[in-house]
């Protein structure tokens, strides 16, 4: 059961155009920790899924949010833009991932 779950596109630098899935799992309790999985799906090959750890369900989110956020930077590095999915302008990290002040 995903948690959040948020669309974008990706245009990678070859010109190839993908809707990208990024989905949070709600956390569970696995042995004396809480996981939450973390998916990146491009439609393309199997999606890349991970299981990120925390001593409790809070620590678990947040963690998955910043692996998520990183998962996204990979993309950026490799030369990917992120779009919103339903125009051609660029979405920015620091929106899908704003910093507490």
């Amino acid at each position: 059961m995903w948690l959040a779950e948020r669309r974008l596109r990706r245009v990678a630098a070859d010109g190839s155009v993908a809707t990208v899935r990024v989905r949070i799992g709600q956390p569970r309790t696995h042995r004396d920790d809480c996981v939450c999985a973390v998916e990146l799906d491009s439609g393309s090959g199997p999606a890349s899924r991970h299981e990120i750890h925390g001593v409790d369900a809070w620590q678990a989110i947040v963690l998955a949010m910043g692996f998520a956020r990183a998962m996204l930077q990979a993309q950026l590095r490799q030369g990917h833009r992120l779009l919103w999915p339903d125009d051609d302008e660029p979405y920015a990290l620091d929106d899908l991932f704003p910093s507490a002040k």
